[in-house]
């Protein structure tokens, strides 16, 4: 009977941790990329090193802290969605805060400036990714067979589908995460650019310098 319960809560884990991931990894790729001009490795070790807690306990502290929550406020699958997607944007984004500054620092990140920037935008996209990270949990405990979802709108589209079905919609929504997230990283970032202005500086500087040495030479001959 133990190892029964002990082999159910890894695999509630397993679900509830591959849902947090789903949406929001390709979300932030984008936005460390494309908007912060965080490079790709940084971005990619993020990942990694989320992936990675995530599956090794962080995942488990956050569903835990959204049930402990939701139970204290008395909110459960079968409340109305407009409060269920509240409470889940500003937990969300509470917890984006400390999540984020973690990460980056660990990955490498060592300007203050992107660092600022990425948690902040973290937060904000942890309002808005909160009530979808919320629904996919619930969602997932219930495609993968381990807790009846009772929210409303799951009720009325998805929960009478066959094993099979909920699988596939399991299955499909990790490929395409995966997809969208590996296909962002194939976009060309700013730091190409960066670098190119900053190349095109040092030389602008080095032909100044050189300009302002030939004619002091000029000026000593001349005095001469």
């Amino acid at each position: 009977m133990n190892i029964k319960k002990s082999f159910k809560k890894l695999a509630e884990h397993i679900v509830d941790s591959t849902a947090l991931l789903i949406p929001g990894t390709p979300l932030f790729a984008a936005y460390e990329t494309l908007l912060v001009g965080m490079s790709k490795q940084v971005s990619i070790n993020s990942k990694l090193l989320a992936a990675g807690a995530t599956y090794a306990g962080l995942g488990f502290l956050i569903k835990s802290g959204r049930d402990l929550s939701r139970k204290f406020f008395g909110i459960y699958t079968s409340s109305k969605e407009r409060v269920q997607n509240i409470h889940d944007a500003i937990y969300f984004a509470a917890i984006n805060i400390p999540i984020n500054l973690g990460f980056y620092v660990s990955s490498g990140e060592r300007d203050l400036y992107k660092i600022a920037v990425g948690t902040g935008i973290g937060v904000v996209m942890g309002a808005v990714l909160g009530p979808i990270n919320g629904y996919v949990i619930d969602a997932f405990r219930d495609l993968a067979g381990l807790h009846e979802c009772k929210r409303p709108t799951y009720e009325k589209y998805v929960k009478n589908y066959n094993v099979y079905t909920k699988a596939g919609i399991a299955a499909s929504s990790l490929i395409a995460s995966l997809a969208m997230t590996t296909g962002i990283y194939t976009i060309p970032s700013n730091t190409h650019s960066e670098s190119r202005q900053t190349k095109n500086l040092a030389q602008t500087i080095d032909t100044n310098y050189l300009n302002k040495s030939s004619l002091e030479i000029k000026l000593l001959q001349y005095e001469k």
